[in-house]
């Protein structure tokens, strides 16, 4: 018979990640950055003890690099210890950032971690906190930075009535195409008689699949921009009843966040800059909630159904706030805002007039998506209406701009001046062309 349990399914902890393209601008923000993940750390243990599960689960990339910090380990290895003092159990498999076999120093890791090899699958029962056998979790470690095993295919659970779970860094169905590794298919997991897999490798939390669970838990601190939103983890709680229940738990301390504004009924420019700072401090006192619903490209939600829709963790806190404005509408402001020394200065004055916010909230950039009506509506048959039917065309199929994009970046002049380039950042820099080339042919 089946006893009541529950864990937290926890991944991409990236402890000492870099977080580029911030440092030397403001050293609040870059301290604050340097402390994020470690924090974010920190409030996972604290969930485990505060929910009184009975073990974690964290299924790759403890580490940002393969070559572990000293302060990332200890810091682990603090956690890890509070962890034990309160009788939780933790499992731990690696992944393509901190692979089995590369540089890590000699550090005597606590009884209640077990670190899953990466020769082959590995079976341990799981004891609840009263020494009752409660479930099989089944895991194994990427072997190098580069993973192209299918490892999925690897877990054979040995027979036993036991809840099993399978513990995977893993690309399924091809959702990391440029980091490719541990390949498999969700056939490949739904197909091994596992009742939940607890999967790390993608950053963005999602429910793949139920009976059996298929659960990505993303990582529990956004890294950059395009990381934007909530982060965190998974709790489960498995009933004797073999019901299983999960809830979504924050953790980020601190919040990326893409802002968009229409300013097509706008004026002057002054209106325009009242509206960034607006709309930066509407996001600082909102709730979790109201601001994923006022601002819905700022992280997703996609398959979170399977979820009982309850909320915890650090939501509800005060915590800064990095945002990007993206300027949206059809305007006549549109010429004056697409100049770099009108954007520069308003970006700056943006800064300075949320400079004493606590917590803070910082502009990272502000980018265009605003066009002139003549712009817009400009047709025929001359060079300037060709670009402007180009541009549009990329607009509306964005997924032409990846070969484009390869092509670019594989010049050595341009990787050194631009050494990688988003989907979305390249779309702002065509709409920016599109406005330079109508200045300079119209």
């Amino acid at each position: 018979m089946m006893l009541n349990f529950s864990f937290i399914h926890a991944a991409d902890l990236h402890l000492d990640a870099p977080f580029k393209g911030i440092y030397g601008q403001d050293e609040l923000v870059a301290r604050e950055l340097v402390q994020a993940t470690y924090k974010s750390f920190d409030a996972l243990v604290e969930l485990c003890i505060q929910e009184e599960v009975d073990f974690l689960l964290i299924a790759g990339d403890v580490y940002n690099s393969q070559v572990r910090s000293l302060k990332g380990q200890l810091k682990f290895l603090e956690g890890l210890k509070r962890l034990a003092s309160q009788d939780i159990q933790v499992f731990v498999v690696h992944g393509n950032h901190d692979p089995l076999g590369t540089k890590s120093l000699a550090i005597t890791w606590p009884e209640n971690v077990y670190f899953f090899p990466a020769e082959d699958v590995v079976w341990k029962v799981v004891k609840n906190r009263y020494g009752k056998d409660v479930a099989l979790v089944g895991g194994v470690s990427h072997s190098s930075s580069k993973e192209q095993r299918n490892l999925a295919r690897q877990f054979d659970p040995p027979g036993s009535d036991l809840f099993k779970i399978g513990l995977l860094h893993a690309n399924v169905g091809n959702l990391a195409p440029k980091a490719p590794y541990a390949p498999c298919q969700l056939s490949d997991l739904i197909s091994r008689n596992i009742d939940y897999w607890a999967l790390g490798h993608i950053h963005e939390r999602r429910v793949l699949h139920k009976d059996p669970y298929v659960v990505y838990a993303g990582n529990i601190q956004g890294l950059h921009i395009n990381e934007s939103g909530e982060r965190g983890c998974y709790l489960v709680r498995v009933f004797a009843t073999e019901e299983v229940d999960i809830q979504f738990k924050p953790l980020a301390r601190l919040i990326w966040c893409t802002l968009e504004i229409d300013i097509g009924n706008f004026s002057s420019i002054n209106q325009v800059q009242d509206a960034i700072i607006s709309k930066c401090l509407s996001v600082k006192t909102s709730n979790v909630n109201g601001f994923a619903a006022a601002n819905p490209g700022t992280n997703s939600e996609s398959g979170e159904s399977g979820e009982s829709g309850e909320r915890g963790g650090s939501g509800g806190s005060a915590r800064p706030f990095i945002c990007r404005i993206k300027l949206t509408g059809k305007s006549p402001l549109g010429k004056e805002l697409n100049r770099d020394d009108v954007l520069e200065e308003m970006l700056s004055l943006a800064r300075d007039n949320l400079s004493l916010e606590e917590p803070f909230v910082w502009v990272k950039d502000i980018l265009m998506d605003v066009e002139t009506q003549t712009l817009a509506s400009l047709q025929g048959d001359g060079l300037l209406a060709e670009i402007i039917r180009i541009s549009n065309e990329f607009e509306q199929e964005p997924e032409r701009l990846g070969p484009v994009l390869s092509d670019l970046l594989s010049h050595h002049k341009i990787r050194k001046i631009v050494p990688e380039l988003s989907l979305s950042e390249a779309q702002n820099l065509i709409r920016q062309a599109r406005l330079l080339c109508w200045d300079g042919l119209k």
